[in-house]
């Protein structure tokens, strides 16, 4: 390796090529070189020793014939790559001319096994032991694209698999480890394969989570183009192994009649099957069956129920506001559990906003049975005209469901009520972020950005207890 360094630091065109994207920091610090010709190379390994047959097992030239040696990183920029003993093992190599194969690796020998190495494992260790973090990529422009924006806890596998030593190796320092793969449909389809693939070895306490690019990105291009702090929500916002497993199924399926649920089931079987750890797959077993029962209920209940009466824009326009005011006056039990949640939620109509407020202050000082039912009937009263649209709404939305389906029913409404300003208001923080100058208004800008990121994140992972 010490000859590609000092071959970088003589090539002109190439150190030109690599500094228009690594820094120096990185340069040095993943120990990037250039391969020089087959002849400069042979000449260099013979002169420091090696033999005839270590030069021809190393991986570093072609045979074309018995006379004839082609250099396999010829002219490439080198990236060496470390077992986890520290030691080199292999090299990855990228073209910087024109060429089909953009990156090439050492062939697979018995000193280097592709499953059995993390690129980038080595110069990122003392930051993933400190933080218990880690994010896994695929290639090694990845891994320095995000260390030299100082986040130094990523990897790298030489392709998109995973094999159980490289699972084994990241869950000894950290339980939940991050994926982030291309955003494009090559990405998320190797996401989706990996995650099958972690299943057979997941453990109590173990898994993994999915960082979601957009599509005309990967984390090289993305951190390059955006902040750490917008980096930072898509990680907080990653996709947990379980709902990534159940989309990856759910998808499979067309539409929602008995048969689809029939073959759903069989899915459901056959991926918790994959789990070797019994208590794991009666977990995942109970999840996935939940999520199947969740999903048919909102499709053939929710989706489908709306009102019938034609020409009526308006009810229809304000649906889930007055779904709201319906639930809270015919189903205290649930409204009183999310009070918090409500009184975050501004609804469009002001006299319905007014409503939900009184409703409120009557369901939050309920410890007076008799004194509660007394100003509740009041309200109906005050109400009536709209209570009896909102005994209408009942009986075509809330007819035949027990109350766990109500309360997943409740739980969706919120959301829908409560994310669309939420994250609109969040986007509108981001902007001001990135233009703002003045240093106390920048921390209470991102502290509410936080904060609102946070209320996200609980929004969207809201679930049956």
């Amino acid at each position: 390796n010490l000859l590609f360094q000092k071959n970088l630091i003589k090539n002109k065109y190439a150190l030109e090529y690599l500094s228009s994207r690594v820094s120096k920091e990185a340069i040095t610090k993943f120990n990037v070189g250039f391969c020089p010709g087959e002849k400069t190379l042979i000449d260099f390994l013979s002169l420091n020793n090696f033999s005839t047959k270590e030069i021809n097992n190393s991986g570093l030239l072609i045979k074309k014939n018995p006379d004839n040696y082609f250099g396999r990183f010829k002219h490439r920029i080198t990236f060496p790559i470390y077992n986890f003993k520290n030691k080199i093992v292999g090299f990855g190599g990228r073209t910087i001319a024109k060429s089909n194969i953009k990156y090439i690796n050492s062939p697979e020998s018995d000193i280097f096994k592709k499953g059995e190495i993390l690129y980038g494992f080595k110069q990122n260790y003392e930051e993933i032991k400190k933080t218990r973090n880690i994010i896994l990529v695929e290639g090694y422009l990845d891994v320095i694209a995000l260390y030299q924006k100082g986040i130094k806890i990523s990897v790298a596998t030489l392709g998109t698999t995973l094999s159980p030593i490289q699972i084994s190796k990241m869950w000894n320092i950290v339980d939940t480890p991050y994926i982030c793969f291309d955003g494009d449909t090559a990405g998320i389809n190797s996401a989706e394969k990996v995650a099958f693939k972690i299943l057979k070895y997941l453990i109590p306490g173990k898994t993994f989570k999915f960082i979601n690019l957009p599509t005309d990105h990967d984390p090289d291009s993305f951190i390059n183009k955006n902040t750490n702090r917008a980096f930072e929500d898509l990680k907080e916002s990653a996709t947990n192994l379980s709902d990534l497993i159940w989309r990856t199924i759910a998808n499979s399926i067309l539409n929602y009649t008995p048969e689809s649920a029939a073959l759903l089931d069989q899915k459901i079987l056959e991926t918790t099957k994959l789990i070797e750890n019994k208590n794991v797959s009666k977990e995942y077993f109970k999840f996935l069956k939940q999520k199947k029962e969740e999903v048919f209920w909102k499709k053939n209940t929710i989706e489908r129920a709306h009102f019938k009466k034609p020409g009526n824009q308006e009810v229809k326009k304000f649906l889930n506001e007055n779904l709201l005011i319906m639930f809270m006056l015919f189903e205290t039990v649930i409204t009183k559990e999310f009070c918090e949640e409500i009184s975050f939620i501004k609804l469009k109509q002001p006299h319905i906003e007014d409503l939900k407020k009184i409703i409120l202050e009557v369901v939050v000082s309920q410890e007076d049975k008799q004194f509660f039912e007394e100003n509740l009937n009041q309200i109906k009263k005050q109400n009536a005209k709209l209570v009896d649209e909102l005994k209408s709404l009942q009986q075509t939305h809330m007819i035949n469901l027990d109350s766990t389906k109500k309360r997943i029913f409740f739980l969706e409404l919120l959301k829908n009520l409560r994310l669309p300003s939420v994250e609109s208001e969040r986007e509108f923080l981001k902007q001001k972020i990135l233009s703002c100058n003045d240093k106390e208004k920048l921390v209470k800008l991102i502290q509410r950005h936080n904060e609102i990121t946070s209320e996200i994140r609980e929004i969207r992972n809201k679930t049956l207890e």
